[in-house]
């Protein structure tokens, strides 16, 4: 085969999804002309198909020697892009930042290609601060939606964007930029992504005070869309949205089902498991909410107890002490109406043991002096 024969069959093999075989053919060609006028082009499909062949390491190393030897490439932008989502894919958030970045420093040309490029670096380096759960996230959204607008990952961005104002409790500026992503629905990229705008935008009317808008967004959206085309995860942040939504309608009693239900299938493996244990214990943190609000304390303590200690108690992952925290305070409380002292003291000394960071250990110290006075 000629040398462009031999590029054509080897992205043929990339479509087919043959990786390790486009791989090889590249590597030949690489190595067979390595001063040819295209042999930037050939490092550059052979980092690709390196890269969706499981060979980060190789990938790495050929799109670095791209941009050593062809430093004025225009190719060198897409192979730092390719580095960015092959660092990406691997969990290697700051790797993957510095990878995009670099995309924006070197491409230059103003032509519609580079423009798309440009754009998906923007994109995904968003994306590397929210898989960090970092605050920076809204900014960089927001940044690339100044720059592209109209640009093919904007209804996307505008998705992340909204979702990170709500996470920082900046409801009242995630609603119209998450209504402006549903307004072209079409353009968001996933199922999964359009149920994080629906519950979103839901969780922002709750939030507002108004439930019963929240639910009638709720239900208009699950026929259509909450069935087997999203994740277990989205289904299981739309049913607990949808229960909060009742919750603070005043439908205690349709709340605290739904919560239970929630919580009893994630533990038992049914829909919610996916979502992991978190799922489960703030679903049983608010089952026991609800029952302190009914006045039903002795079983409100029980809900509580099991987010505290039904998780693997101490060894229950990090992600979870937030709750069990927060389960604990909530059940020295109960037991405090109750009339059982020695009980309320004995949790909020766990409290503040356990979870010395908890916002909620001021409050916990300050009924701690009040219980030990009333022993004296």
């Amino acid at each position: 085969l000629g040398s462009q024969a031999t590029l054509v069959a080897a992205l043929c093999e990339g479509a087919e999804g043959r990786h390790a075989e486009a791989a090889a053919r590249l590597a030949a060609l690489a190595a067979a002309r390595p001063e040819a006028a295209d042999a930037d082009r050939v490092l550059l499909e052979l980092g690709i198909a390196q890269a969706r062949a499981g060979d980060a390491a190789a990938a790495e190393r050929t799109l670095d020697g791209l941009r050593t030897r062809f430093p004025r490439s225009p190719r060198v932008a897409e192979a730092w892009l390719e580095t960015g989502e092959s660092r990406f894919a691997g969990a290697d958030w700051q790797g993957a930042a510095d990878a995009y970045r670099a995309v924006l420093g070197a491409s230059k040309v103003d032509d519609a290609a580079a423009a798309a490029i440009r754009e998906q670096a923007l994109h995904k380096l968003a994306w590397t601060f929210a898989m960090r759960d970092d605050p920076g996230a809204a900014g960089a959204f927001a940044a690339q939606l100044e720059a592209h607008p109209q640009g093919a990952c904007a209804a996307d961005a505008r998705v992340m964007l909204g979702d990170a104002l709500f996470r920082s409790g900046r409801v009242d500026e995630a609603l119209p930029v998450l209504e402006e992503a549903l307004a072209t629905a079409a353009a968001i990229s996933s199922p999964d992504l359009e149920a994080l705008a629906v519950v979103r935008a839901a969780g922002c009317e709750v939030h507002g005070g108004d439930g019963e808008r929240a639910l009638g967004r709720l239900d208009a959206w699950w026929p259509r869309s909450g069935g087997a085309e999203v994740s277990p995860r989205s289904r299981a942040l739309a049913r607990f949205t949808r229960a909060d939504a009742l919750h603070r309608s005043g439908r205690l009693d349709e709340a605290l089902a739904a919560f239970r239900s929630l919580a009893d299938e994630a533990i038992s493996g049914g829909e919610g498991a996916a979502a992991g244990a978190e799922a489960a214990a703030r679903a049983r943190l608010m089952e026991g909410e609800i029952l302190f609000e009914q006045k039903r304390h002795a079983d409100a303590v029980a809900a509580f107890f099991k987010v505290a200690y039904g998780f693997g108690d101490r060894a229950a992952p990090p992600t979870l002490h937030p709750w069990q925290a927060q389960a604990t305070f909530e059940a020295a409380r109960c037991c405090d109406v109750l009339g059982k002292p020695e009980q309320a003291l004995s949790l909020y000394a766990e409290l503040v043991e356990r979870y010395p960071e908890a916002p909620f250990v001021a409050a916990a110290r300050k009924r701690i002096d009040a219980l030990g006075d009333r022993r004296r």
